[in-house]
């Protein structure tokens, strides 16, 4: 009861327990906004970045419907990659509309590799050593085309030709 009395009664240590309580959650919610904000964040590539199709052009002769790899790596302007770049991919040619003469997939082997298929314009994140990967299917090989497919993030921009013979 004497040490009640000087730590200020029921009510007081019953103050102190919410208190603490209080400061624990605030510290709680501190640490998960922190532990948030240190997490990979997706943005679009700085001035001065490079952008590249690591594929290359293609140049294909076909008989049939192909599927098509494509790879893009986002890089700073010192050569390293960027992680996490958002990339924004669109080709003239690509699907949906009509006269589509293929179809982008968000993933390598476009169908049959587990990739949905995109509309030419969208926005993809590279993977964490600043590479993105995905895949185009040539629905229509009786019809030869020519086309640029283009790639940009930030004021970065990257091209590739993709062209059937």
């Amino acid at each position: 009861m004497y040490v009640s009395r000087i730590l200020g009664g029921k009510n007081a240590m019953k103050d102190r327990m919410k208190n603490k309580t209080i400061l624990c959650l605030i510290c709680l919610a501190f640490l998960l906004l922190l532990v948030q904000a240190c997490g990979s964040k997706s943005e679009e590539a700085p001035s001065g970045s490079a952008l590249k199709f690591t594929t290359g052009d293609q140049t294909l002769t076909i008989a049939q419907p192909t599927c098509v790899l494509l790879q893009i790596l986002v890089s700073y302007s010192d050569g390293t990659p960027m992680p996490h770049a958002l990339v924004t991919v669109l080709g003239s040619l690509a699907g949906p509309g009509t006269g589509a003469l293929y179809q982008f997939y968000s993933l390598p082997g476009c169908d049959t590799g587990g990739g949905s298929p995109v509309n030419s314009g969208f926005q993809a994140e590279a993977d964490d050593s600043g590479v993105f990967t995905f895949s185009a299917l040539i629905t229509n090989p009786a019809v030869t085309f020519s086309d640029t497919i283009y790639a940009y993030s930030g004021s970065a921009v990257g091209t590739a030709k993709l062209e059937t013979q």
